[in-house]
């Protein structure tokens, strides 16, 4: 009797442990990754260079405004500009309009960000400098008109 109840026991236990090892094997779903392209057409640029001070005008949409939506906290911003030469821009977020000094700049690109995302804050527009002139970051750079395009995803 006592074999019996001893065998039961370790059967119990073997099978205990070999349920146990499969639950911890499940895996847990990964976010799926949500993406959204949007476009901006430019039909002047922003009057300066990336290095210097500059202005654009909002009746030629030379800010290149692109609103934001929720959860869209990573974006990758290429510019094509009809002058065919790799347009030298600057983006950033403004979290309060209202407030002058309260603007992100994300930095300085020419023509593309590059294949590395950028962070941003979701829900704030984009406002994207497309420059009439490049400098040293983006030499023989001259913007005309164009098209920007954002690609805005919620994972990197």
């Amino acid at each position: 009797m006592k074999k019996i109840v001893v065998l039961l026991m370790v059967v119990g236990l073997v099978a205990g442990s070999i349920a146990t090892a499969e639950a911890g094997k499940k895996k847990k779903k990964k976010p799926a990754r949500v993406e959204r392209v949007a476009e901006s057409k430019y039909e002047a640029p922003a009057i300066g260079a990336p290095s210097a001070v500059g202005v654009c005008f909002r009746p030629t949409n030379s800010c290149g405004d692109i609103a934001t939506g929720a959860g869209e906290v990573w974006v990758r911003i290429d510019i094509k500009d009809a002058s065919g030469t790799a347009t030298a821009f600057t983006f950033g977020q403004d979290t309060d309009p209202n407030t002058p000094g309260t603007e992100t700049i994300f930095g300085d690109f020419c023509g593309t960000t590059g294949d590395d995302l950028v962070q941003i804050q979701e829900g704030l527009p984009l406002v994207v400098f497309p420059w009439a002139f490049g400098d040293v970051l983006c030499p023989g750079a001259f913007g005309t008109q164009g098209t920007i395009t954002a690609t805005l995803s919620n994972l990197p």
